[in-house]
């Protein structure tokens, strides 16, 4: 399957654009994504760990669903890499 960046993966991805927090560029912090013209407020960030040449970041949006948000270092590209409803059964 290919994903939104081209690149061949086992799983599907979106490109999304992201507003961060001003700070530092190595301490990148999500504030609201955007999925189309939805912007959705990010509520709390659970965690972040870098890959890599990539930055993960788990977090709840304003809607209570969670998203898993990876950036390429490199691109300064944003996928979201999975989306889980709020109520939905978790494996």
């Amino acid at each position: 399957m290919t994903g939104a960046g081209g690149e061949d993966e086992g799983a599907c991805s979106f490109r999304v654009a992201v507003d961060v927090v001003d700070g530092q560029e190595d301490d990148l912090m999500p504030r609201r994504l955007w999925l189309g013209e939805r912007g959705i407020q990010v509520a709390e960030v659970l965690d972040r760990w870098p890959g890599a040449d990539h930055l993960y970041v788990k977090l709840r949006g304003g809607d209570g669903a969670l998203y898993i948000l990876r950036l390429d270092t490199s691109s300064g590209i944003w996928q979201m890499i999975q989306f889980i409803r709020e109520g939905a059964a978790q494996a």
